[in-house]
């Protein structure tokens, strides 16, 4: 599982406008778009795990690929039931109103975040720590 391990922020393409976009107010999005953050993601037997903490915050999900689950990400607005798909241990794709896929590239993982509606996707780019 490439995307497996610690994660750390790097930088980010036009995630201001798609959190605009999603309906984030201005102020927020600005603040939200370029903030730190940390991710873990691993496997444990056929259960996933994510835990990313933002502005000291952390999230933490368990799911297992292609099972619905509840997703709640506060500081994106995000309290919904999902399904987060593994595509060959490469690339996870997490379907719900906002659909954001993980794919890694040698020691950097991409998470786009798109939704329907919404001109640009924003793009977040972490480093391996």
């Amino acid at each position: 599982m490439a995307y497996a391990g610690k994660w750390k922020y790097d930088k980010q393409e036009n995630m201001e406008q798609f959190l605009v976009g999603i309906g984030m107010p201005a102020e927020k999005a600005k603040e939200m778009a370029t903030c730190e953050s940390e991710v873990e993601c691993g496997r444990e037997g056929d259960t996933y795990f994510i835990a990313a903490t933002v502005k000291g915050e952390t999230t933490k999900a368990n799911f297992k690929s292609g099972v619905p689950f509840k997703l709640n990400v506060p500081f994106l607005g995000i309290n919904e039931t999902v399904t987060a798909t593994d595509e060959g241990g490469k690339k996870l794709v997490i379907k719900g109103t906002v659909t954001e896929t993980r794919e890694v590239t040698g020691d950097t993982m991409l998470i786009t975040l798109e939704k329907p509606g919404v001109a640009v996707a924003g793009k977040r780019y972490l480093k391996r720590m």
